[in-house]
């Protein structure tokens, strides 16, 4: 899965979304839609959970493609990024390439949503639907995914072998099956996510003119970015489970061998396609994990690549271990730039920018 723009993002996990028009049509296997609702294959759309402030439906509409677009990719303008319902307090969020949507315009059109969406959320482990050589899972923050059966058991291996309610179908003999379940009826606040909607959510905040106006655009943005801090010191753990899964499961599909060591794993694939025009990306990603190989108990949250620089999202038990790790990449020749560093719940966690080699 390649993106269009030079910027590559991986943070904790998310992955860029395929485009091709030809991957609009809906795969046979996968469970009966109900009345008006038409199924895209979920290996087209990346379901998010998402953290917002209180603001007004309307100003949720407008910002909630900026608080998603550091988990992806590709430029907003090639995404269509759906605002769907609350789940638990946090907001299930739906992005899907524009290209696959383009070809259902013109006439009446069903509500399109992703299949995953036919499952209902679990209150722990996962929920899953098997078909002939396709396996759809739900999680519990409302998010979900689809596989192959192939990859199901690597996926199920790495988050931890969770508990799994079947609603239909066999799963491999690798995966315990804890209990089987009838699939309920549709919860119709769903078609919020409508990926077909003419609407375009979450794209731009429009600035209208005007002090108050301009005010009242800061308001809510400072709003938004309080509610993704609150989010961010949370650390919750299922979030971040879910997110590595995605990542795995994209370098599974990409050929990529499972090594067990996901940062190493994300290194060889990137160094494997990373085009040699693309400057010094590789240079500055194989020195620093070289470096921080050397820290222990050091943890890669997320990683973000832009304008030359390589910012590095970094969680260590204490304060010590993240000075150990700035400590690491200076001996290497690394030029760091060290941001504000936040320390609690027994880890501390600093976002560290690398301009370079010396």
């Amino acid at each position: 899965m390649v993106s269009r723009r030079k910027s590559i993002n991986v943070a904790a996990g998310e992955f860029t979304l395929a485009s091709a028009a030809k991957s609009l049509e809906v795969l046979p296997d996968a469970p009966p839609a109900p009345p008006g609702v038409a199924w895209l294959a979920s290996e087209q759309v990346l379901l998010l959970s998402v953290d917002l402030p209180p603001l007004a439906p309307g100003q949720r509409r407008a910002a909630v493609g900026f608080a998603v677009e550091d988990r992806i990719a590709q430029p907003l303008e090639a995404l269509r990024v759906v605002l769907g319902p609350a789940i638990s307090g946090r907001y299930l969020v739906a992005v899907v390439a524009r290209d696959l949507v383009a070809a259902r315009r013109g006439g009446p059109q069903p509500v399109l949503l992703p299949d995953v969406l036919a499952l209902p959320c679990p209150a722990t482990g996962w929920a899953a639907w098997a078909g002939d050589d396709r396996v759809l899972v739900r999680l519990p923050d409302g998010t979900g995914f689809g596989a192959t059966s192939a990859q199901l058991p690597l996926l199920w291996q790495h988050a931890g072998q969770p508990e799994v309610t079947l609603f239909g179908g066999d799963l491999s003999a690798e995966i315990a099956v804890a209990a089987k379940g009838l699939l309920s009826p549709f919860d119709r606040t769903l078609t919020r996510c409508n990926l077909a909607a003419t609407s375009d959510e979450g794209r731009f905040l429009r600035l209208p003119r005007g002090a108050l106006a301009v005010a009242a655009v800061l308001a809510v943005a400072a709003g938004l970015h309080l509610g993704l801090i609150r989010a961010d010191l949370a650390g919750d753990r299922r979030h971040v489970v879910a997110r590595e899964m995605a990542l795995r499961q994209a370098l599974t599909v990409a050929g990529q061998p499972d090594s067990g060591d996901l940062d190493s794993d994300l290194a060889t694939r990137l160094a494997a396609g990373e085009p040699p025009s693309q400057g010094g990306f590789l240079p500055l990603m194989a020195a620093s994990s070289a470096a921080l190989a050397e820290v222990p108990g050091l943890s890669l949250q997320g990683l973000t690549w832009s304008g030359g620089d390589l910012q590095l999202d970094l969680q260590a038990a204490d304060l010590g271990g993240l000075q150990s790790a700035e400590a690491a990449l200076t001996a290497a020749g690394i030029a760091v730039r060290v941001g504000s560093a936040t320390s609690g719940d027994g880890a501390a966690r600093v976002d560290m920018t690398l301009a370079g080699l010396k």
